[in-house]
């Protein structure tokens, strides 16, 4: 006889549906009519300075992550960007990182990206950033 899958003697664990672990909860924030920002490292290798640090805004509706251009170190190299950046009070001159930059946040996770850089208020960790570190949105009912 033959025994089926599904009764087989098997263990659980202990983190929830079709778990294997103990449950895992990475960064998490209570959002509230504040604006949810993290402070993370951006650096740049070979470049003087070799990493700053920077606030900025996680933003879902951002396609991209875009910094402000008074904080980029002047010494990292720029190039002017192919497209421009709407919806941030008009349109703004846009440039792009000649090199890669990691932005790695506080919990160690780690984006590779070339970020667009212009003349905002607020450095935006856009969707290329919140990817990378796997960020997911959900609700708690």
């Amino acid at each position: 006889m033959v025994e089926e899958p599904w009764t087989e003697a098997r263990s659980r664990g202990d983190g929830g549906f079709s778990s294997t672990g103990p449950p895992q909860v990475r960064w998490t924030a209570v959002l509230t009519k504040d604006r949810p920002e993290m402070l993370c490292t951006v650096s740049m290798v070979g470049a003087t300075p070799s990493e700053i640090h920077l606030c900025g805004l996680l933003d879902t509706g951002a396609d991209v992550s875009i910094l402000s251009l008074a904080a980029w170190p002047p010494q990292w190299p720029l190039t002017l960007a192919k497209t421009s950046i709407s919806g941030l009070g008009g349109t703004k001159q846009c440039y792009m990182s000649q090199n890669p930059v990691a932005i790695t946040n506080p919990e160690g996770q780690t984006a590779i990206i070339w970020p667009h850089v212009t003349e905002i208020p607020q450095n935006l960790w856009g969707r290329d950033v919140l990817a990378a570190w796997g960020v997911r949105l959900g609700t708690d009912f």
